[in-house]
């Protein structure tokens, strides 16, 4: 058979190959050119702001950065436009930073409206009485003695009743991988349960009497017994010893010992975790139905059938417990949601290592490349969490034009000089009620993460990680704190036209 030859189409047979050489070459031209268009053009946008980039590298001393590490991304949100950049790509401790991406994946992935819940019911047959956590961290004492009237009317007799607690929501781990074993006495370092009850820690104040010699006088809110004391504490006419306040980690016991000296009429407070958070929300429950008149036998952790019928709940929206973690860097918050995004996700008991899969998978929805940072916990308490002020910006930059998330994202950041843990920071200036951040402190570490608004109203978002540094954080935070007050007082568009 003859083969067929091959059309001709005014170009020789024998130039074909030249000719694909020409055209690939030309194409991979196009691509170089192309892409050096981008970094001029990138290179231009930064130019524009020569004058504010150059203030800010006058914000970071020699003196500090090093020894210190720090790490310095701010963009204009209204075009992306690079204003600064300074160890973006390099990987820090994030610390409460990492609230920043739960408190996102949360809004996200559950929406605003879902509530976390807590119900009781009871057995009449077996004189059962439950109650299931729904991994609620903002159950309070409060929310358990309603609970408990709520089931007044509906049980009878006066036999004593067992009361149940059921803490299946989450597993069984307590603790996160990579959190410091000496935070455990901590309130900011408390155990993680489904069923958690004022912040899974008490108050603890110590006052000092008129009468020098004499033990200092202590009371735990909330008051009960599951909590005990052993107070060593003196009044003194002058404080030789530091008054201390702690329970022994070797023991895992809710046993809290005082020492120290305390001058009269003076009174300091403690906040203290308690061990085995679960145990310790079932016996306020159990408090609380003897003051309403149940009587009450032993406490047990099960799992409350599905066959009864549920009497009542107690719920908190997702939206107003974001906008409490976020004010407050509260971190049994972040790990309660964490785990809650684990369970809604694998339908098992929520864990961290399911949670933290559903943040990277948000994340990475948001053109984050997640094998380039490390996700331990959702609060920033693990020492292993790793992340980048580019993650974090391109974070902000998606959230920022996310309708549905941003609202309730942005409302949960604390506020300049007005609220949270802004409350005493820029308390003057163009940054005063304008600038919204999340704080992140540990040993060594602070950070600074969100939005403010130039002096002409161009919106901005800002990352500003530090670590690696001995002593205080005052000196790093009031260089943060210069940095947002120069970004709110700019002018951005004088600095395009200089």
């Amino acid at each position: 058979m003859t083969p067929i030859p091959p059309k001709r189409t005014g170009v020789a047979a024998g130039s074909c190959s030249t000719w694909l050489l020409v055209v690939v070459a030309l194409c991979f031209a196009g691509c170089e050119s192309s892409q050096r268009l981008v970094r001029n053009d990138q290179a231009v946008r930064a130019l524009h702001y020569r004058a504010l980039t150059e203030k800010i590298a006058s914000l970071l001393p020699d003196s500090l950065f090093p020894p210190a590490r720090v790490a310095v991304k701010i963009i204009s949100l209204k075009d992306t436009a690079l204003i600064f950049d300074r160890n973006a790509q390099y990987l820090f401790t994030p610390a409460s930073n990492e609230k920043l991406f739960s408190s996102a994946t949360a809004l996200a992935f559950l929406g605003p409206q879902y509530r976390l819940e807590s119900s009781v019911a009871f057995d009449a047959y077996s004189r059962r009485i439950y109650i299931r956590g729904g991994g609620d961290p903002l159950l309070s004492d409060a929310d358990l003695d309603s609970l408990a009237r709520s089931l007044r009317p509906a049980v009878s007799g006066t036999n004593p009743w067992t009361v149940v607690g059921d803490a299946s929501r989450f597993d069984s781990l307590y603790w996160g991988k990579g959190w410091m074993w000496d935070d455990q006495g901590d309130a900011t370092g408390m155990a993680v349960s489904a069923l958690s009850a004022d912040g899974n820690f008490v108050e603890v104040v110590v006052r000092g009497g008129e009468t020098i010699g004499i033990p200092a006088m202590v009371s735990v809110s909330p008051p009960t017994s599951y909590v005990t004391t052993e107070n060593h504490a003196v009044v003194v006419d002058s404080v030789r010893n530091t008054l201390l306040i702690g329970r022994p980690l070797q023991h895992q016991s809710n046993r809290l010992t005082i020492h120290g000296d305390i001058l009269p009429g003076t009174s300091h407070s403690f906040k203290v975790a308690v061990w085995e958070p679960e145990m310790f929300t079932l016996q306020l429950f159990r408090e609380s139905l003897e003051r309403t008149g149940i009587r009450c036998s032993a406490l047990v952790l099960d799992t409350m059938p599905r066959n009864i019928p549920v009497v009542a709940t107690i719920s908190h929206r997702l939206d107003s417990v974001i906008f409490y973690m976020n004010k407050t860097s509260d971190n049994l918050t972040a790990e309660c949601l964490t785990k809650t995004l684990g369970a809604e996700a694998a339908q098992s008991p929520g864990s961290w290592d399911a949670g933290t899969a559903v943040i990277r998978r948000f994340l990475s929805s948001m053109r984050i490349d997640t094998t380039r940072i490390v996700l331990a916990d959702g609060s920033g308490l693990s020492r292993y969490d790793l992340t980048s002020a580019d993650a974090i910006i391109t974070l902000l930059s998606d959230i920022y034009h996310h309708p549905e998330v941003y609202p309730g994202f942005v409302a949960s950041l604390p506020i300049a000089g007005e609220d949270g843990t802004l409350s005493h920071r820029m308390r003057h200036g163009g940054a005063y009620h304008v600038l919204r951040a999340k704080t992140g402190t540990a040993t060594g570490v602070s950070s600074l993460s969100g939005f403010t608004t130039s002096a002409d109203g161009f919106p901005i978002a800002f990352s500003i990680l530090m670590q690696d540094y001995p002593g205080s954080s005052h000196v790093y935070r009031a260089i943060q704190d210069s940095i947002g007050q120069v970004l709110s007082e700019w002018k951005l568009v004088e600095d395009a036209g200089k």
